[in-house]
């Protein structure tokens, strides 16, 4: 289905959204609605094929996965993008440079079980270094930082034109 819980952190505990947390000025509209999205729904079980809707409501089947949280995010947005992981490294338009991320941008990664060239996990750029992610079965939709996938990227993609 959606990802394969990617993981995609380093020990410890999650990063919190900083004090004071904003997205810069020049931020889309869309952007700044499927970021907020996704934030809310930080805290709720990550669930392998799980469609994003409702993460609130305790029922496995409508909690998310990677692929679900990015999905329902940009749909809160008026974007429309695949369900699965493998089908969203496809969506938007590509970014080559890591140093170009944006809040918004979609970072592919290749998870537990998949490869650069077929990645397995989604997550999304938030700013500050962070993202927000479903991460794997046990686990919640968090905010992570950034870095600790930089050297794992296999796709970033931007969904809304910046």
């Amino acid at each position: 289905m959606g990802g394969d819980g990617g993981v995609g952190r380093p020990g410890g505990d999650p990063p919190t959204i900083p004090p004071g947390f904003t997205l810069p000025d020049h931020t889309p509209t869309p952007v700044i609605v499927a970021v907020r999205w996704a934030l809310a729904q930080v805290g709720t079980p990550y669930v392998f094929g799980g469609d994003c809707t409702s993460p609130h409501s305790g029922e496995a089947a409508r909690q998310c996965d990677c692929s679900s949280l990015m999905q329902k995010a940009y749909g809160a947005a008026g974007f429309q993008l695949p369900r699965t992981t493998r089908d969203q490294v496809h969506a938007g338009t590509a970014v080559s440079d890591a140093t170009a991320i944006r809040p918004g941008d979609l970072i592919f990664i290749p998870g537990s079980e998949g490869t650069v060239a077929r990645p397995r996990h989604v997550g999304m750029a938030i700013g500050s270094g962070l993202i927000v992610q479903a991460p794997e079965t046990g686990d919640v939709v968090q905010t992570s930082e950034l870095s600790a996938w930089t050297d794992r990227i296999a796709a970033i993609r931007r969904i809304v034109p910046q």
